[in-house]
């Protein structure tokens, strides 16, 4: 109980400096175990996503488990990445809007999602083009 006191004290205090949105993410990620946060593995195969079309809660905390099982491919959704809460550990694995996943690997990203309807697709070139895209819809 202690320490969500303090930390929704420094969110204030925070909050009063002008650092809203990322007092708000760091208070909310930040006062959520990672137990508490909804695990959603998503597979990067040859030019095709699993699930190719996501829904998510806004506002909930999620870990994102990104699997590549193929080529080199990347997870791009730059608008749903920009609204986002990232988690601060998190936030320099995704670069430009997209997460780049090297085969054979997995890289884990905390955030809370914004409310909105969002296009995914791999980046690589040819390989939206060959199927690998989908959409995320956070209600």
């Amino acid at each position: 109980m202690f320490r969500r006191i303090a930390i929704t004290a420094s969110s204030a205090l925070l909050l009063a400096a002008g650092g809203a949105t990322s007092a708000l993410a760091e208070h909310h990620l930040a006062s959520e175990d990672a137990a508490d946060a909804e695990t959603i593995a998503i597979t990067l195969d040859n030019f095709s996503f699993g699930p190719q079309d996501l829904q998510l809660e806004a506002g909930k905390s999620y870990t994102l488990e990104f699997t590549n099982v193929g080529f080199p491919h990347d997870f791009t959704a730059a608008e749903f990445f920009a609204a986002a809460e990232i988690a601060p550990e998190d936030a320099g694995k995704v670069m430009d809007g997209a997460v780049d996943v090297a085969p054979e690997t997995t890289v884990t990203i905390h955030l809370v999602p914004a409310a909105g309807s969002y296009d995914i697709l791999c980046g690589k070139p040819g390989h939206a083009d060959l199927g690998m895209t989908g959409t995320i819809t956070v209600n």
